[in-house]
């Protein structure tokens, strides 16, 4: 459900400021409302750079299609998760979460098994020094869970 550390069912937009909800996140693959015969909806959200200030702005929105399917133009540039302030980031994945049903523990042990794999596959071979480091890290980390 999510590729690295970024919800892999989303795209992201950002109208630089064009409007006060400056990023909108469209939730790909999933529709929620279903009812017998229905398809049920798509979710969006529209944004602030600052969503969790009282004078920020979060608000949901639903569409029977995908409101970025034929083209997205209005809904400013295309970017990356990682490119969302990072208040945007944890709203939406709580969010992402709670619509794909993930729990706490399942997404703590993805960012886990991801960042563990980016030490063991990025950062040691390109800095052997780290080596002792991760060895004494592992020791620490397996006799307190054990």
């Amino acid at each position: 459900m999510y590729q690295g550390l970024s919800p892999k069912y989303i795209r992201c937009y950002d109208n630089n400021s064009v409007t006060f909800d400056r990023y909108t996140v469209v939730f790909t693959k999933k529709r929620i409302g279903c009812a017998k015969g229905k398809l049920g909806e798509f979710v969006y959200v529209g944004m602030s750079k600052n969503p969790c200030h009282p004078l920020g702005y979060y608000q949901h929105g639903f569409s029977d299609g995908l409101i970025d399917g034929i083209s997205y133009r209005h809904l400013g540039k295309k970017i990356r998760f990682v490119e969302l302030p990072n208040d945007c980031q944890e709203l939406i994945k709580l969010e992402y979460n709670e619509l794909w049903d993930i729990s706490k523990k399942d997404y703590d042990a993805h960012v886990i098994t991801v960042l563990d794999e980016f030490v063991n596959n990025e950062l040691i071979p390109n800095h052997p020094e780290l080596k002792r480091f991760r060895r004494q890290f592992d020791n620490v980390f397996n006799n307190n869970h054990l």
